[in-house]
């Protein structure tokens, strides 16, 4: 099964180098965190941009992989109709310009057409992984689902972090959840997603399934610190959260690989508040002194707050949780058969980008009637070969003093 890479920017850490190393480079790390591959074969490749940190070229050279000028070409392998029997789609980094909400304006439904295109002129299509959210955009989100099923292709997307162990593994089916509150840091749009996706793969399978989000309020700033000072507002919750935190050590520094990452943004909040009652909290804190992401919930009617910590690893590991994703992108490829419902891709990509747009109206409840999205999914499956306990004792989760 040959496969084409279509991809932003490729450089050290980038998502396009993260997700195809485990193609190309043997590591014993990744067995252990559940990737038994390759069994499939990266053929071609298309680059957008090529940065002054670009690691493309140098590394699909060495393992004699050609890199296309167009995505045409890259599907095609050079010819006329379509010769790769799977496409990963990573629009995730690179030099792109942000809208008035401060998304980053990635061209991954661009890209998406232009794939379409070579579909429809070959009459035939295969399937896609597209990295993280569809588009910063709902309803370009939503023709592209539409034109996989009209199609008849697997279309394929989200976070890498929901397929990680959680520690601990704790189950939420038929669950009669009150509230959740998720807390993250450093970039606002891109890990907000990610807190989106974990959240949502815990709560996706309570009572009565999902059923969409009904409204939001965004605090920034000094709207966030009134709030605070709330007597509803969920401090336990967040104080459970934040201590669930795996922490690193004070010396201990993270890679430059995200150019959305700044240092002025303030501190913001989204409440959310699902059809069926349930509300949610994401809690970005720029300088979290624990780091990471963690979930606290709390049951209808239940005094004990319950903690969930996805182990992801470290980077002086190369970031193991991206086997977990090679994992399911592979096995999804092969099998034909996609690990959880498209739809919750499509509410996380909606999901966010109301909250970007929540932003500027902090303090402001919206309606999101577009968010009605519902789906019924119980069977997340989490990737790596050892357990969460093992896996929070195993050298790849530990945080060392410096990677300097």
């Amino acid at each position: 099964m040959k496969l084409a890479v279509i991809t932003t920017a490729q450089f050290p850490y980038s998502h396009a180098d993260v997700i195809t190393a485990r193609w190309h480079t043997s590591r014993e790390m990744d067995r252990l965190w559940g990737w038994q591959g390759p069994r499939t074969t990266i053929a071609s490749v298309y680059v957008d941009q090529f940065g002054s940190d670009d690691s493309a070229r140098k590394t699909w050279q060495a393992h004699d992989v050609p890199i296309f000028p167009t995505i045409a070409k890259a599907l095609t392998l050079g010819g006329g109709d379509l010769a790769v029997d799977g496409i990963l789609l990573i629009g995730e980094h690179g030099d792109y310009p942000l809208n008035a909400y401060g998304q980053k304006l990635y061209p991954r439904k661009e890209f998406f057409d232009q794939i379409v295109e070579v579909f429809n002129n070959s009459e035939q299509s295969v399937p896609v992984f597209c990295d993280k959210h569809l588009s910063w955009n709902l309803s370009l989100a939503q023709e592209m689902v539409t034109t996989s099923q009209r199609l008849g292709f697997l279309l394929l997307g989200g976070s890498s972090v929901p397929h990680c162990r959680y520690l601990p593994n704790t189950d939420f089916h038929s669950a009669d959840i009150e509230e959740v509150v998720s807390v993250f840091h450093r970039p606002l749009e891109s890990y907000a997603f990610h807190s989106l996706e974990i959240v949502q793969s815990l709560i996706e399978d309570r009572q009565g399934g999902e059923s969409g989000v009904q409204s939001m309020t965004a605090w920034v700033g000094d709207d966030l610190v009134k709030a605070q000072k709330d007597p509803c507002w969920p401090t336990d919750l967040i104080d459970a959260a934040c201590t669930a935190q795996r922490v690193p050590p004070p010396t201990y520094e993270m890679p430059q690989y995200r150019d959305d990452d700044h240092a002025d943004t303030p501190s913001v909040a989204w409440t959310l508040v699902y059809h069926d009652g349930l509300r949610v909290t994401h809690f970005r804190q720029r300088e979290n002194p624990h780091g990471g992401f963690s979930v606290a919930v709390r049951r209808r009617g239940a005094k004990q707050i319950e903690t969930v910590v996805p182990l992801t690893g470290t980077f002086e590991s190369f970031v193991p949780h991206f086997a977990c994703l090679a994992e399911v992108i592979e096995n999804a490829f092969l099998t034909g058969q996609p690990p959880f419902p498209i739809q919750r891709t499509l509410l996380t990509t909606g999901t966010l980008e109301s909250m970007m747009r929540a932003t500027q109206q902090s303090n402001q409840m919206l309606l999101t009637p577009q968010l009605e999205i519902g789906y019924q999914f119980s069977g997340r499956r989490e990737i790596p070969l050892l357990t969460a306990e093992q896996l929070a004792n195993h050298p790849s989760c530990h945080f060392r003093e410096s990677l300097s």
